[in-house]
């Protein structure tokens, strides 16, 4: 899409950090506007797949170099915007007896217990469809990754490329550098003859930090119904969409 890259730039800027809590403040008045009704959300009135209110549920698998953590992510459209995008909430549904006793301790929120939400932004026009994925937490290293996202008209061999800046804010060594995009459509399925159902979005991301890749899900009606990540030190994320309320 041609707008992509370009938004990652800016939402990387803001994403799971005290910059995009004051962004989201100053847009709606409050934070986490789910369940409201009197929001402005001018971004979503067109909306196809990611409608206000609606909820996908996923399954994450995710296994390092010396664990495996299982934990289900709900990803909730809610009311407002971010950067004249969708505005969406990830909620994380952790074990505690997969996490450490300081990630426990660095994850907990007085208010919503174990696992602090966070927020950040989805985009759906006439362009195609990306997102920003969970960036927190165990997930901090989705950052490195290719963002998932594919571009409108849908057809088979399509490329695209880009690259994401991380700025200086609260990525650690990551700051300051510099990653490379590059995607194409692998597949495509068909309703029928004509149809498009959906398709495979195979995307690179190449740093300093190594190469990491996602094979991606797409369908017309649900949006991103499988991601499987792929990082340089053999460790891997997957998810699996399992319902949409």
């Amino acid at each position: 899409m041609k707008t992509l890259f370009a938004g990652l730039i800016i939402i990387s800027m803001t994403a799971s950090c005290g910059l995009l809590i004051k962004l989201l403040s100053h847009q709606n008045g409050i934070l986490d506007t789910e369940g409201m009704d009197n929001i402005e959300s001018p971004n979503n009135d067109d909306n196809t797949i990611f409608i206000t209110h609606r909820i996908f549920k996923y399954h994450v698998s995710q296994r390092e170099i010396n664990r495996c953590i299982n934990f289900d992510l709900e990803m909730v459209v809610i009311p407002g915007y971010v950067n004249s995008q969708t505005k969406i909430k990830y909620k994380y549904k952790y074990n505690p007896a997969d996490l450490t006793q300081e990630e426990i301790i660095d994850f907990t929120d007085s208010i919503y217990g174990l696992c602090r939400p966070t927020y950040t932004s989805v985009n759906e026009d006439k362009f195609g469809v990306d997102i920003h994925p969970p960036r927190s937490y165990t997930l901090r290293k989705l950052q490195l990754a290719p963002f998932p996202d594919v571009d409108f008209p849908i057809y088979e061999g399509r490329k695209g490329k880009g690259f994401l800046y991380i700025p200086r804010g609260n990525w650690g060594e990551w700051e300051k550098s510099k990653i490379k995009h590059n995607k194409i459509i692998k597949s495509v399925s068909y309703k029928n003859d004509s149809i498009i159902n959906g398709c495979v979005v195979e995307g690179t991301a190449t740093s300093k930090f190594g190469i990491s890749t996602l094979e991606a899900h797409f369908q017309i009606d649900s949006g991103f119904t499988r991601l499987f990540y792929r990082f340089s030190d053999s460790s891997k994320v997957d998810f699996v969409l399992k319902e949409i309320k």
